[in-house]
């Protein structure tokens, strides 16, 4: 059986709708219950790095990258297109504003206002062991590794700017990923050892709860939490995710400083731990990642108004 790569797998928003991109081209499913809504046409497109989307909308973020982008010749199929001097190492989309992340700096976009206005550029770092983009972005709150200070998370509201910066050291290790909870009340991060994740209020930084994944070594690919900010989880190169529960809630005053619940540790299957962001980048290491993000509305044929029509019926 011939392997197939996935370069990325991006959420939207409110984890209802996830994209995935594989040699060419960009598919996209719905979460609850799993169901494939449609396609962004590789034939089009060519290779992409990365696909988000905007909501549960026909609104993508596309990145070139892979063997065979196509960009340069679709320019004028995009509804907007920014160009940087550096690779793109993840593009956060939503209503709050279009963050870019490159290799030293998060970009901010007055998005959907005036997207071609950039009304930000802030100093960061990539995640430790990989050239991902690392932050995270709920409502109108966003999370980044902070430049020059390995172990400090970031936060920065895209509603106050101009605010004094707010750090948190989270770590004495680089990180390795960072996620904010749904309502943007709490921040799990893990370091480069990947042993411990952690998890700070944002109000008043403080370290709430310490979770332990293993005594091992390992590099953590992502951290999520659960709707209700109750669960959370890890995945790493040891394909395995780690699963908590961290209370009924977000209120962080529920939380027990010492208890520890791990609840679920649950193996990948090889075919899972193969289709890593590590294994996808050593398996097509031509042009993985573009330097442009184009914003796309797939309106050309019956396209675009299949996927709209099929994510509003999933909605419903």
């Amino acid at each position: 059986m011939q392997r197939c790569v996935i370069r990325s797998v991006n959420f939207n928003e409110d984890f209802s709708c996830f994209t995935c991109c594989p040699e060419n081209g960009a598919l996209v499913f719905n979460v609850n219950p799993l169901a494939y809504l449609g396609q962004l046409d590789g034939e089009k497109l060519g290779s992409l790095s990365s696909a988000s989307m905007l909501g549960r909308s026909n609104m993508f973020a596309l990145v070139g990258g892979g063997k065979t982008p196509k960009f340069a010749e679709n320019a004028k199929d995009f509804v907007m297109e920014y160009a940087f001097n550096s690779p793109v190492l993840g593009v956060l989309l939503r209503k709050s504003g279009l963050v870019v992340l490159l290799q030293s700096s998060v970009q901010i976009f007055d998005f959907p206002g005036q997207p071609e206005r950039r009304v930000a550029r802030l100093d960061c770092w990539p995640a430790a062991g990989s050239a991902r983009g690392l932050a995270s972005l709920s409502g109108k709150l966003l999370a980044f590794a902070a430049r020059g200070q390995p172990g400090y998370a970031q936060l920065v509201r895209l509603d106050r700017l101009n605010s004094a910066p707010v750090l948190i050291h989270a770590h004495q290790a680089p990180l390795a990923a960072l996620q904010l909870s749904p309502d943007g009340e709490l921040l799990a991060t893990a370091g480069s050892r990947g042993t411990l994740v952690r998890l700070f209020g944002t109000a008043n930084r403080r370290l709430l709860r310490q979770l332990r994944r293993g005594a091992d070594p390992a590099l953590l690919y992502s951290l999520a939490w659960s709707p209700a900010s109750d669960w959370v989880c890890a995945a790493s190169d040891k394909g395995t995710v780690h699963v908590w529960s961290v209370g009924s809630g977000a209120s962080t005053s529920s939380f027990d400083q010492d208890a520890d619940q791990h609840v679920a540790s649950s193996s990948l299957s090889s075919a899972s731990s193969t289709s890593s962001p590590q294994s996808s980048a050593a398996a097509s290491p031509v042009n993985h990642h573009s330097s442009s993000v184009a914003a796309s509305l797939p309106s050309s044929g019956s396209g675009g108004k299949f996927l709209s029509d099929l994510v509003d019926g999933a909605r419903a």
